[in-house]
């Protein structure tokens, strides 16, 4: 993978504060599996290997503000794990199973960075500034993830089901580190979630239905937020939280007839921060909502289709989709807060030579709406905050032929 990019922050005519983005990325996976199955239990098992190399040139260019720099990050991640998980039929409907992996990870990291004058034309040249960074450390994170899960079979058609897990996302290096000390490694994030729920279909097979309801508790929450720090723009990555995310989901569909179908989903979250230290290692856990968590979603769609001659068919959609209020950066700013909004979809489609080929006229955020999907708060440092927004109302016409 290649990256570039110049990216004009400031979004004035000023040269006050732009970015550049200069990406070599590679990855390498492989992995062997053995699976068994005999008459009342089966096995999945396996070894994984994966290692990426990564060579990013960056920088920031604000000549207006003296603020010239530029840097090279150089980082390798070699991991290595081994799994298994087993299921046993204890009935014809009751069924256990316990899986666990081990994971091992070591992530070397190599820094360096310098800041050029004014006048240094964009990009500038690494090792013709001043030197003010050079770091080169490495760590390895090493983990056993445990599942367990039991199911029951109410009838033929519908199944319950209730699970306890253990996940992890290793530790590793904040890539703008500055120094030594701040090289120091952040600690690998767990998280545990119990989740219990049933899947069904029911009338016939008319109607599908998905329904659970989950617990997940993260410890060591890795977090990254814009800060000041001796006078000077900071972004930091750390351990900053414990948080707990609460909620159900239900989604499913509806076979109304041979030409029409429904299909619905809702969910809802209870997300908190159980403790969250900021900059003055204070507990802000009470001031803080995490980031991209909105209490209510929701989708419903309808698709009909009918035929129109003995090789033309014509598939009409609709949907609309809820999203609830939600803060899409870590410092919760109401600056960059994001209503609730609602989309809305729509599409018609016309398959030929029983859809070989096909001509659709899709329109999509029908209703124009205005919604950011993402944010940057750089008040603290820069003055201003960032938002990116959805796209607008689109309208495609797309020609597909299946070979």
């Amino acid at each position: 993978m290649e990256y570039d990019a110049n990216l004009d922050l400031d979004a004035t005519g000023a040269s006050l504060f732009g970015v550049f983005v200069f990406e070599d990325q590679n990855q390498f996976s492989q992995e062997l599996q053995l699976t068994y199955d005999a008459d009342n239990w089966s096995l999945v098992s396996g070894l994984y290997y994966f290692k990426e190399e990564d060579v990013t040139e960056s920088g920031i260019f604000g000549p207006d503000i003296a603020f010239v720099s530029n840097s090279l990050n150089d980082q390798t991640t070699t991991a290595y794990a081994a799994y298994a998980d087993a299921s046993f039929d204890l009935s014809d409907r009751l069924s256990i199973s316990a899986g666990i992996r081990f994971t091992e990870e070591e992530k070397d990291f190599a820094r360096i960075q310098e800041f050029f004058s004014a006048t240094t034309p964009m990009v500038p040249v690494l090792g013709q500034g001043a030197r003010v960074t050079d770091i080169d450390v490495s760590e390895t994170f090493s983990n056993t993830s445990p599942k367990f899960s039991i199911s029951y079979d109410l009838t033929d058609d519908v199944t319950t089901y209730a699970s306890y897990s253990r996940g992890f996302k290793s530790g590793g290096f904040d890539g703008r580190s500055n120094s030594g000390l701040e090289a120091q490694p952040f600690d690998a994030e767990t998280l545990t979630a119990w989740e219990a729920g049933l899947k069904g279909d029911f009338l016939e097979n008319t109607v599908s239905l998905s329904a659970a309801v989950f617990l997940n508790q993260y410890e060591d929450l890795q977090v990254s937020s814009f800060t000041q720090q001796n006078g000077a723009f900071a972004a930091i990555f750390t351990n900053a939280a414990e948080a707990s995310i609460a909620g159900f989901e239900v989604e499913g569909s509806w076979q109304a007839s041979s030409a029409l179908r429904f299909d619905y989903a809702l969910g809802y979250l209870d997300a908190e921060y159980d403790t969250f230290i900021g900059q003055n290692g204070q507990d802000v856990s009470d001031q803080l909502t995490p980031a991209n968590a909105p209490d209510w979603t929701g989708r419903l769609a309808a698709e009909y289709s009918t035929q129109l001659s003995g090789s033309i068919d014509l598939i009409l959609s609709g949907a609309a989709s809820y999203r609830g209020d939600v803060y899409p950066t870590v410092s919760s700013s109401e600056v960059l807060r994001q209503s609730s909004y609602t989309l809305y979809d729509a599409s018609a489609r016309l398959e030929f030579d029983n859809g070989k080929y096909a001509l659709t006229l899709s329109g999509r955020n029908l209703s124009d709406e205005e919604y950011r999907t993402q944010g940057f708060d750089l008040s603290d440092s820069l003055g201003y905050q960032l938002g990116y927004y959805g796209a607008p109302r689109t309208f495609t016409l797309t020609a597909s032929v299946v070979y």
